[in-house]
């Protein structure tokens, strides 16, 4: 319809909101509660698997510091590199036995920002996201309590 507009010479009218994922109202108005079931909390510049954000609260007020789980957040994504690389050359090697000529390219360095992207939230990332998520939640933890 919007292709048909700008066909006739008219302008196409602009979407009737915007969508922005860092925006936690945004996910409630997806279709079908597809926001509920949304993998990650999003900010303006970078995101955060919900796994790590369902963990955020019981570690911090536990007494880990966000430094030591940036720490070891770091670890075990250094880890799952080291996996893949492993499963990596053992594919390859397969391979190769099966097509000699066979050549594969090497799995992205862990630092490489275009591929594996090795990223890992620091600590002041870490406590931003504890904030804006438990001050979200904040209503509900009050409602459960008795």
């Amino acid at each position: 319809m919007q292709l048909a507009e700008e066909e006739e010479g008219r302008e196409a009218s602009p979407p009737p909101y915007t969508f922005m994922g860092y925006d936690m109202r945004s996910l409630p108005g997806l279709a079908r509660s597809r926001g509920a079931h949304f993998p990650a909390v999003l900010t303006k510049n970078a995101g955060l698997d919900l796994t790590v954000v369902d963990l955020l609260r019981p570690l911090l007020d536990g007494g880990v510091r966000p430094a030591r789980l940036s720490k070891l957040l770091l670890e075990l994504h250094t880890k799952e590199h080291t996996r893949a690389a492993i499963a990596h050359e053992e594919e390859t090697a397969d391979r190769r036995e099966a097509e000699p000529a066979y050549e594969a390219a090497p799995l992205s360095p862990f630092a490489d920002k275009e591929r594996w992207a090795g990223l890992v939230p620091g600590p002041y990332y870490l406590c931003a996201v504890y904030k804006r998520y438990s001050a979200n939640i904040a209503p509900f933890l009050d409602a459960e309590v008795p």
